[in-house]
């Protein structure tokens, strides 16, 4: 279990009740842009406001802090939303680019939603200096 900055990640990539899934795709080169797919399924008849971080790992520990907030979006009410158990949930996905970090190093991308820190999802990655 990951645990930094309020949010706890039960295992990489994991789904959650919302997110299915989050995929980082680039160059994973220090500054160089890079993009990431969250699919998600909304049961809720309500608005859910979410937010995606860039936390950076510590070397050679499990502790990671924040560097910063890459995403604050709302996924749109379910209109046929309901109990999570009951409801159909509205399948979509949304795609976001931001820039590497400009150091090398490991770092999590993580997605939650911002009433529920535990309805989380990450994806670790690693970042390597720019050729010479």
């Amino acid at each position: 279990m990951l645990t930094g900055c309020g949010i706890s990640l039960r295992a990489e990539n994991s789904g959650s009740e919302i997110f299915q899934e989050l995929v980082v795709e680039g160059e994973f080169i220090a500054g160089e842009p890079l993009t990431f797919t969250l699919t998600y399924e909304q049961p809720y008849p309500v608005e859910v406001a979410i937010a995606c971080d860039l936390l950076e790992r510590k070397p050679d520990t499990d502790v990671v802090r924040g560097l910063r907030r890459i995403l604050r979006d709302t996924l749109p009410a379910n209109p046929q939303g309901g109990p999570l158990d009951e409801a159909t949930p509205v399948a979509d996905s949304l795609q976001h680019t931001f820039p590497a970090p400009e150091r090398p190093g490991r770092y999590i991308v993580a997605c939650f939603t911002k009433d529920d820190r535990e309805n989380a999802i990450g994806e670790e990655i690693t970042i390597v200096p720019p050729p010479p």
